[in-house]
């Protein structure tokens, strides 16, 4: 009785093993055919040299022209030394 103990436990660590190889693989797997993020455009204050995303920077237009700034203090800088 106690050999078939012994083998049904045998078994089920075995089992245990494919199934963790088996989830490793799937992982990994899964991993290489993610793609890397797109890089976002990024654009340069004009004032401070910083490079910002254009949908979180400060906007100043003017005709045709648009400014992105970092900041409303860059903004206005720019606004000071334009004047």
């Amino acid at each position: 009785m106690t050999s078939w103990i012994l083998r049904i436990l045998l078994l089920l660590i075995l089992i245990r093993l494919v199934w963790r190889l088996v989830a490793r693989v799937r992982q990994s797997l899964a991993g290489a055919t993610r793609r890397s993020p797109a890089t976002a455009a990024l654009v340069r204050d004009p004032v401070c040299g910083t490079h910002v995303l254009p949908s979180r920077a400060v906007v100043l237009q003017s005709g045709a022209e648009t400014k992105y700034f970092c900041s409303d203090r860059c903004r206005q800088a720019w606004r000071r030394r334009s004047a």
